[in-house]
């Protein structure tokens, strides 16, 4: 079996994993901790991020039902942001240019299913629409 073979089957596998523990996440976790799933850079990031540490279940359940995302690219970008060192300030700054960069480009392409997607997640989530450069 070659490496992408072998990527793509563990992530599969990793997927049906995490479906054996639907709303049971105190368990999944666990299970993670005690198979050593996690390397110590990724834990250090984990215990001295502030957001996660200010975030109780219940709110991050809450939270995670509300996520749209326009796109994997959006998602992974949320998801990894989770644990940067950078500031609130920055990361919403970064991810207003962003979204704004892609809403002009879509108008631009002719691409307006996508354009009206990128827009209602903006307007949903309070992001400020500036003009086209």
């Amino acid at each position: 079996m070659n490496d992408s073979n072998k990527k793509e089957q563990f992530y599969k596998n990793l997927v049906g994993l995490f479906k054996n523990f639907t709303g049971r996440n105190l368990h999944l976790v666990k299970f993670l901790i005690e198979n050593k799933a996690f390397n110590e850079d990724f834990i250090e990031k984990v215990i001295k991020n502030d957001k996660l540490s200010e975030m109780d279940e219940a709110e991050s359940s809450a939270v995670v039902k509300a996520l749209y995302f326009v796109d994997i690219s959006h998602m992974t970008d949320y998801f990894n942001s989770l644990l940067d060192d950078k500031s609130d300030i920055d990361t919403k700054r970064d991810m207003t240019k962003e979204l704004n960069d892609k809403l002009d480009k879509f108008i631009r392409d002719e691409k307006y299913e996508d354009a009206i997607r990128v827009r209602d997640y903006m307007v949903k989530n309070n992001i400020e629409r500036r003009g086209e450069n």
